[in-house]
């Protein structure tokens, strides 16, 4: 027989190898094994050793090879069904694997998944398996490791519901561990969601083989948690708590290195980095020991972007500002979870706004202004947390795997989490790199930073970077050969960082790279430094919940299987009018060229009752599966609405009047909404009759309904210029009735958000 063989993953070379090859024979390149879990029924029934499609080798039941792995997948005519809830969950990015393709073959067809759990084989010979299941590593791990794994489980609970696959998380042989991260090797979607009860019972098993300083703690949590009487929300906020104290007396010891360099072909250096280029540094400690004198470590790096126009100010600035905005806050010895993350938050806002103004007292617009990319990095005692903008990138690097981290703020992502594209396909488009954010692009209510946070239970190492370093897939092909050695320990931080940098200026050389190295590990092992949790920790944040309610049979998902957008717009542009209040035309402000009859209300005083953020619609029960249409809420619409015009299936919005319509005003021409637009709730107002009526604004819009994103020569998008006609754009506001919009919407998760600015 033959021995199976892999492409070289260089697509200069693409030589085939022999799979227990280590490198390529040819150009020496490390051979990339890239694992893909096929999922679908009959999955498990592909026969070892089969070539799927002539490029993808089973090696073990639902588990394979790609051997062709330089190459894009064929990309799809539409996204498969079966994608859709995992694009829906894309920025849980360390927790849920991403759609790779769908292929075809006799046994069926099945959705092949990336980013799986899976270990890298130390060696070529070995055999992969998959990682550890929780429940087989619950009793030997450590109390960090359980109370990060739980902490992780209710986080993922709500968004997981969203998506009608919160049973996923009941499934034994579906949560895997890689060290304190969470994993899911793939989702189970049911039409029946199972309570949030459900998993207290789950965890009330693993009490007895809990850890001893948390084993009062789950006892009371799990007691609570299985009678109903916490919500999702109170049960995230207590097991918060319970990481702040558990974490605050871990000692840990953490090196630093950062690096910054012109490059080979760059006049300048446009990159900026904290601590300074060239800084080695080693921190010892607990949080107890923050002070002025010691504050937590904290590693930027930032990407300028502008060229001429002052890349290389922007992100000098951003580190400036960013720096002096996070002092207080890492010198403080007891900061919350919560402070953290909205310091990091309000940081990041501080310095594009700083960037923003000085590009508008200088009026540059769209690609004369400047901005940067930030990636920050902070160790706060045993937490690590990471805040980023941009597509400069962070990698943790374990010694079965190195897995980007962060996702790329670019068109390519934006077009993955609102599920028109699988991501590998969306990377074939022109402009997919483009970036959607970056600091001094836009005003800071426009920007929404990622900001997450990881327990460190273990020797941990992670590699933040600027894309001069990134390209290429260089990471990928040199982590195991120069950065496990540093787990293992091996040479010094410093020495790797500037390794790191010859690398980039040798194998890409066409941009300036900066890294930033953060190494930590533990000065005392063992449980004996931890605190005993306290039960009244379950008490403090869960008094008051609602009790859970039974089950709920919800209705068949709405399909958001989206069509490709020329049809999209093929069904979306119809014919609407005003009848019998029920208003259907959408209406720009500023395309008004005279005021339509308005009621009898002055402008300045709105005909009818605001209402409340999250009031329930008048008439309406509040109980059940309902979008409440909250005011800030972004929404995807899934279908054309039935009615109020079955015939012409219309979605469309009324001017942007200070006030609800009435139906004498005078319709203007229509500009339907099509379905896969997103939109953002201003406003809810209750009219005189009793209707309820919500003011939406139009966050994005499918991507053949706008005008393409232009870029600058370092990839940012601008603005297209205003087109002749008045197509619906991202920004126009509009009315239409709740009950008309409420059931054709989705809510998206505070990710998506992120991604989808409104502008």
């Amino acid at each position: 027989l033959l021995r199976p063989v892999i492409h070289c993953f260089n697509p200069n070379c693409q030589v085939v190898n022999s799979d227990h090859d280590a490198t390529c024979q040819k150009c020496h390149w490390p051979i990339l094994r890239r694992f893909l879990w096929a999922v679908g029924p009959g999955a498990d029934q592909l026969a070892v050793g089969t070539l799927v499609v002539e490029r993808y080798r089973v090696v073990q039941p639902q588990l394979l090879l790609d051997t062709h792995p330089s190459r894009s997948p064929i990309p799809l005519e539409s996204v498969p069904a079966a994608a859709v809830p995992y694009l829906g969950l894309a920025t849980f990015v360390r927790a849920i694997p991403r759609p790779f393709t769908e292929v075809a073959t006799p046994q069926g067809t099945f959705l092949l998944l990336e980013e799986v759990p899976v270990q890298t084989p130390p060696k070529p010979t070995d055999s992969p398996q998959p990682m550890p299941k929780l429940t087989a590593a619950w009793g030997e791990a450590s109390a960090l490791h359980q109370l990060s794994w739980l902490w992780q489980l209710a986080q993922l609970w709500d968004p997981l519901q969203q998506e009608q696959a919160a049973a996923t998380l009941l499934r034994e042989d579906l949560v895997r561990v890689d060290g304190t991260d969470l994993r899911l090797l793939a989702l189970e979607v049911n039409a029946e969601p199972p309570n949030l009860a459900a998993l207290g019972f789950q965890w009330r098993g693993w009490v007895k083989t809990a850890q001893p300083p948390l084993r009062d703690y789950l006892e009371a949590l799990t007691a609570d948690l299985s009678q109903g009487h916490l919500s999702s929300t109170a049960l995230v906020q207590s097991l918060t708590q319970a990481l702040e104290h558990l974490t605050a007396p871990v000692n840990r010891q953490v090196q630093l290195a950062t690096y910054s360099d012109q490059g080979p072909t760059r006049q300048r250096n446009e990159d900026a980095c904290y601590p300074p280029s060239g800084t080695q540094a080693t921190w010892r400690g607990a949080v107890q020991s923050s002070g002025p004198d010691n504050p937590a470590p904290l590693v930027v790096v930032c990407d300028g972007i502008g060229g001429h126009q002052g890349g290389d100010v922007a992100s000098r600035l951003a580190i400036e500002v960013v720096t002096q905005h996070l002092q207080p806050l890492l010198t403080a010895p007891h900061q919350t979870h919560g402070a953290l993350v909205q310091g990091l938050e309000q940081a990041i806002l501080a310095a594009n706004q700083e960037i923003s103004q000085q590009n508008d007292q200088a009026q540059r617009q769209a690609r004369d202004r400047m901005g940067t990319t930030l990636v920050i990095a902070v160790v706060y005692g045993a937490r690590f947390y990471l805040a980023h903008l941009g597509d400069s990138r962070a990698y943790q690097i374990r010694p079965q795997g190195c897995r980007q981290i962060t996702l790329d703020d670019d068109v390519a992502t934006r077009e993955m989490r609102l599920g028109y594209s699988l991501y590998r396909d969306a990377l074939l488009n022109p402009g997919s790199g483009s970036l959607v954010q970056a600091l001094g692009m836009a005003d800071s209510q426009y920007l929404r930073p990622t900001v997450q946070m990881q327990v460190i239970g273990e020797d941990s190492l992670w590699l933040v970077c600027s894309d001069g370093l990134s390209d290429n897939d260089l990471v990928t092909r040199l982590w195991t050969s120069e950065l496990v050695p540093l787990l293992e320990g091996g040479p010094a931080v410093g020495a790797v960082g500037q390794r790191l940098i010859q690398l980039a200026n040798t194998y890409n050389g066409h941009d300036n790279v900066t890294v930033g190295l953060i190494r930590a590990t533990a000065l005392r092992r063992g449980e004996d430094a931890l605190p005993t949790l306290d039960p009244a920790l379950v008490q403090v944040t869960g008094a008051g919940a609602p009790p859970a309610t039974p089950a709920t049979v919800l209705p068949p998902p709405v399909p958001r299987r989206l069509p490709r957008p020329g049809l999209i717009l093929l069904a979306a542009f119809c014919v609407a009018a005003i009848a019998g209040g029920v208003v259907s035309v959408l209406w720009r402000g500023g395309w008004m060229s005279e005021s339509p009859d308005t009621p009898a209300s002055t402008p300045d005083t709105p005909s009818g009752t605001a209402l409340s953020p999250s009031a329930a619609p008048p008439g309406t029960a509040t109980t059940g599966p309902v979008n409440e249409l909250a005011v800030g809420q972004v929404f995807q619409i899934q279908q054309l609405p039935s009615v109020p015009e079955p015939e012409s299936g219309t979605l469309t919005l009324v001017p942007a009047l200070p006030s609800p319509p009435t139906p004498d005003a005078v319709a203007q021409p229509p500009q339907p909404l099509p379905v896969g637009a997103t939109v953002q709730v201003v406003t809810r107002q209750q009219t005189p009759d009793n209707q309820l009526w919500v003011r939406l604004k139009i966050c994005s819009l499918p991507t053949a309904a706008v005008p393409a994103p232009l870029a600058n020569d370092s990839g940012v998008v601008s603005a297209p210029e205003s087109p002749s006609t008045t197509p619906p754009q991202p920004g126009d506001e509009g009315w239409i009735l709740e009950a008309v919009v409420r059931p054709i919407v989705k809510p998206l998760s505070p990710g998506i958000e992120a991604a989808d600015r409104c502008p």
